[in-house]
């Protein structure tokens, strides 16, 4: 009997870290397919605000949504380890959290929903959008994968960047040539093409 829950927040206090820490929680699970999920969950957030406001968003890989070279949001999958059975689908997106009332050291690298448009968005309208995005497009991870992949490339922030990786073990630098199908990062280095699964991007330009 599958159950499914959606817990809604109005203010997030604390945060799991990205990329090779992420890897720590999917205990059983693939890396791959874990990689290709954070891609595929990352653009339900984006084709959903897209949908409700009209903005253009980005995926900046492995688990950020971007929009004007700025920070919106963040999503996190994981695979609890006593259900592996179960998957946990984490969103989180600046609505009506204004740059302005940030923290100084955060207002240069985020951005809000609010800060965007001068129209007020009901955050249940775009809670909805995102559901509906996603309810759709995983069953597409399943039977029409190459589509989905062509989605989400098309949306890679980090596409012909000069990006700085670590994986927990080692860091890769070079030059993005984005996402492949499978949801792994390729970034070309001094040593030729280098495919990454997982990690934290240390810095780009």
């Amino acid at each position: 009997d599958r159950q499914r829950a959606v817990h809604v927040a109005n203010l997030v206090v604390a945060v799991r870290g990205e990329g090779a820490a992420e890897l720590e929680h999917v205990a059983g699970a693939h890396v791959g397919h874990v990689a290709s999920l954070h891609d595929e969950v990352g653009l339900d957030p984006v084709e959903g605000i897209e949908q409700a406001t009209g903005l253009r968003l980005d995926l900046k890989w492995p688990n950020d949504v971007y929009v004007n070279g700025r920070k919106l949001g963040g999503i996190l999958v994981e695979v609890p380890k006593n259900q592996p059975s179960r998957l946990v689908i984490g969103v989180g997106l600046n609505v009506h959290n204004s740059v302005q009332d940030a923290p100084k050291e955060l207002q240069s690298r985020m951005i809000s929903l609010c800060d965007l448009t001068e129209l007020r968005f009901s955050r249940s309208q775009i809670l909805a959008r995102v559901l509906e995005q996603l309810r759709s497009d995983l069953s597409s991870l399943v039977f029409d994968l190459p589509k989905l992949a062509a989605r989400w490339r098309s949306l890679c922030f980090l596409t012909g960047r000069t990006v700085t990786l670590h994986d927990g073990v080692r860091t890769i630098a070079g030059a993005c040539q984005g996402i492949d199908d499978d949801g792994a990062l390729r970034i070309y280095t001094e040593f030729g093409p280098q495919r990454c699964l997982g990690g934290s991007i240390q810095s780009y330009e």
